[in-house]
């Protein structure tokens, strides 16, 4: 029935357009889609704007309902097109600005929304409540717990700090320290990990990222006080961007160790079927290399749904991990004293206020221990995040 009602509509408009002048259809197109408009039919008026959008008529106001008949059905992806061709058009009018704004808030494309509203008028910064951004969009901490499979290797206690600062109200800065401490009868283990990246928003949705790791380990034997310490740290860059539902991404890497060197190749991809990050899939991949000579190849599908208003559940699996010690944005994989050649995590965050929310997450970390044997780690984390 609703196909129908649909086919009907674009052959009536297919008649008018090949059987009407250009201004007759511009008038035609622009009343049918008012109509839709005020009607609420978004999907009618979708259809009508696509097919007006393909025979080479566009115009203002059709790319504004276009825009808002997306947003309204919660498919802000693919109304985010529309306002930027609509302020394209017409940089007098601050409704399609207002709008864009919006829907990079709820694309959680932060960057993206600041920048868009930074020049705009006092009236309009305050309507969205630009001007009551805060510099600290959040701050997170986590706590966890590994537990062994193994006799030999003992709990491992973790704890997490990140917080994540706005500055010149469109550049986002993150920074985050990771500690670890490990021990037993013969031997004991304390890592350090510090990370920071800084995102740049430019035009056509294009981000660009540059990141830096820096890791402090150092292991010590019980009963002669020998100990080995090694340090590694990373520098690198991503550049990605976010085309309708789509979301690409590639970067570079470059890690440097005591011990290893390596170069990285970093690729992703996210697809937000609805519209929206209600529910999202993706992967990531990542081509190591030693010099240039020996490659390896890991990735990373992950997973993310919106259960209720509230509760949000995801997950994510990282293989191949065993020869590749870096991940995103160049953050080091964390390979307290034995690599990691795999991780799973799943878990659910839970809203409880608006500024603050809950998390918990199961991760199973398959470690590689050449001497011995492989094992791994049955890991629970909490997370608290305030968003002030």
């Amino acid at each position: 029935m609703y196909r129908g009602h649909c086919n009907k509509i674009i052959l009536l408009f297919v008649f008018f357009i090949s059987s009407l002048g250009k201004s007759q259809d511009f008038k035609k197109v622009n009343e049918l889609t008012l109509q839709f408009y005020q009607e609420e039919k978004w999907d009618s008026l979708i259809i009508v704007g696509n097919s007006s959008i393909n025979s080479g008529l566009d115009f203002y106001y059709l790319r504004l309902r276009m825009g808002l008949a997306h947003y309204f059905k919660q498919e802000y992806f693919l109304a985010i097109p529309h306002f930027k061709k609509a302020i394209e058009m017409n940089e007098a009018e601050d409704v399609a600005v207002e709008y864009l704004y919006y829907c990079y808030f709820l694309t959680q494309q932060y960057n993206q929304a600041l920048n868009t509203i930074h020049k705009q008028t006092n009236y309009l910064q305050n309507k969205v409540g630009y001007n009551a951004k805060n510099y600290v969009p959040s701050i997170g901490v986590r706590r966890g717990f590994k537990f062994s499979n193994l006799d030999l290797i003992p709990l491992l206690n973790e704890i997490d700090f990140d917080v994540n600062l706005t500055l010149l109200k469109k550049i986002n800065w993150k920074m985050s320290f990771n500690n670890i401490n490990q021990k037993n009868n013969e031997w004991s283990i304390h890592q350090k990990q510090y990370y920071t990246n800084l995102t740049l928003p430019f035009k056509r949705n294009w981000n660009v990222s540059s990141g830096f790791s820096w890791m402090d380990y150092t292991y010590k034997e019980t009963y002669n006080n020998k100990s080995i310490r090694d340090q590694m740290y990373a520098i690198g860059f991503d550049i990605d961007k976010i085309w309708k539902n789509h979301h690409f991404g590639i970067g570079y890497g470059n890690l440097f160790g005591n011990s290893t060197s390596q170069q990285q190749i970093h690729t992703k991809y996210i697809l937000y079927p609805n519209g929206n990050t209600n529910f999202f899939v993706g992967t990531e991949l990542f081509l190591s290399t030693n010099n240039w000579s020996n490659y390896y190849f890991a990735f990373k599908p992950t997973l993310g749904i919106k259960i209720s208003s509230k509760l949000y559940l995801n997950g994510s699996y990282l293989k191949g991990g065993g020869q590749n010690l870096l991940q995103e944005n160049v953050e080091i994989i964390n390979n307290n004293y034995h690599i990691t050649s795999s991780i799973f995590e799943t878990g659910f965050r839970y809203k409880i206020t608006p500024k603050y929310s809950l998390g918990l997450f199961y991760q199973h970390e398959a470690k590689v221990w050449s001497e011995y044997s492989n094992y791994h780690y049955n890991s629970l984390f909490i997370n608290l995040k305030f968003t002030p």
